[in-house]
């Protein structure tokens, strides 16, 4: 027993890494798939065991993405094991875009002796490109941004509504030749006639003086399909009879 665990030792550990930003999971070569796909085909190639593989869907600038912190106190309790394990990565940006964490969990990393291969920059690579990599990944994050708000603010003064995830009672739809001439984006905020009686309704008997936890139990009683599935307790329709949204709208009526 004692060679065998000696043995099962010896063997090194890959540890899949893959991350995607929210705007990027579509994107060729980015999704997790592919990712995943190239980290699988470069530990085989190096005859590494394939070990536990982390996921996150979660913006490189942040520090606290759930499955990256889970990796890093996996990777302090296989060393403190005695594990030989290396981490995976498809491209080193999938690790992060800020450049204070990368360059301080490379240094714990290196503290333990746990080697960071990237796929797609040819395996290990030094600190000095590690390090420029890491700045350039960063840099892009900020233009990126600025574009960003550049663009957002251009549809803002043409009175376009960003899109995003829309609220209860209004639905997202593709823009029309017409609308896309005038400066629209691809798509754009309308009206879900249906769901968006319903938070007439509800404003309505608000208004009446119906309390907030009988506004609750009677959107709980509407069917699920017209309620999208969601609950609608006390909280939440405390919030929908103050959101800006609905009262903007009703101040245009």
């Amino acid at each position: 027993m004692e060679r065998v665990a000696q043995q099962s030792i010896g063997v090194t550990t890959a540890l899949i890494y893959t991350r995607v930003s929210s705007d990027e999971q579509a994107r060729e070569g980015v999704s997790l798939d592919a990712q995943l796909r190239e980290c699988r085909q470069y530990a085989a190639r190096q005859g590494w065991v394939i070990g536990t593989e982390y996921q996150d869907v979660m913006a490189g600038t942040r520090d606290d993405r759930p499955q990256y912190q889970r990796l890093l106190s996996d990777v302090r309790r296989l060393r403190t094991e005695g594990r030989s394990i290396v981490v995976v990565v498809a491209a080193l940006d999938r690790f992060g875009r800020k450049l204070l964490e990368r360059v301080r969990s490379r240094e714990e990393l290196k503290v333990l002796g746990v080697a960071v291969h990237s796929g797609r920059e040819g395996g290990e690579v030094s600190d000095l490109v590690a390090n420029i990599l890491a700045s350039v990944a960063q840099e892009e994050v900020r233009r990126l941004g600025e574009r960003v708000r550049a663009a957002h603010q251009h549809l803002r003064s043409q009175g376009w509504k960003i899109t995003g995830t829309p609220a209860f009672g209004y639905v997202l739809r593709a823009a029309t030749e017409e609308e896309r001439r005038r400066g629209a984006p691809r798509s754009v905020q309308d009206i879900d006639e249906v769901r968006a009686q319903i938070i007439r309704d509800l404003f309505d008997r608000a208004a009446c003086g119906e309390s907030t936890h009988s506004l609750s139990r009677w959107v709980a009683s509407l069917p699920d399909d017209l309620r999208r599935g969601q609950p609608f307790g006390a909280s939440t329709i405390r919030k929908l009879l103050s959101s800006r949204v609905y009262l903007r709208a009703r101040g245009n009526r």
